[in-house]
């Protein structure tokens, strides 16, 4: 489903011009051009709200548990651990392996 959306939220846009195109193109007459115009400006609304409407949605689609906290990458026992999404009740917070400021290397002379 989110594939699909992500696709139209792209293609709907270009598929709308092409339309437009096609057929501003077969019409010589100046009044039906100026409908195809009036109707190519309400398409254009309509994509421009379904793409709004769109990202809202996927925005709304993260990846983060409802109550959960991000855990940024960090070393644990001199090997990296990655970042991840953990619950507020879990004890998982990131120790440094500098925690001696004269060895840490942002310590001055």
């Amino acid at each position: 489903m989110g594939l699909l959306l992500r696709v139209l939220v792209f293609l709907l846009p270009l598929l709308v011009f092409a339309l437009w195109w096609r057929a501003r193109t077969r019409v010589a007459d100046s009044e039906s051009r100026a409908q195809i115009d009036r109707q190519f400006r309400w398409g254009l609304l309509g994509s421009a709200i379904f793409m709004i409407a769109g990202g809202l949605y996927m925005m709304g689609q993260g990846t983060a548990p409802p109550r959960g906290r991000y855990i940024p990458p960090h070393t644990e026992n001199g090997e990296m651990v990655p970042g991840a999404f953990v619950p507020f009740d879990q004890d998982t917070s990131p120790e440094t392996e500098t925690d001696d400021p004269e060895t840490s290397p942002a310590s001055g002379p």
